[in-house]
């Protein structure tokens, strides 16, 4: 049975996001900057155990410069 709600639904554009604890390769990471997806490392997560809003941890990396 699928349960998931399109992610349309929820913000109107979907988002995929790669988690791992032990990094990301070179190639995995001009991948992911090449499609738009979005990693988040031991770093990353660990902002976000300790309270930091998981948009504001991921943003920094994907935000219009």
């Amino acid at each position: 049975m699928n349960t998931q709600v399109p992610s349309s639904r929820l913000t109107g554009r979907r988002v995929a996001v790669i988690v791992a604890l032990n990094g990301f390769t070179r190639p995995a990471t001009d991948f992911a900057r090449r499609h738009g997806i979005i990693l988040v490392g031991r770093p990353e997560l660990k902002r976000w155990a300790h309270g930091e809003h998981l948009y504001a941890v991921v943003k920094e990396e994907h935000s219009p410069a």
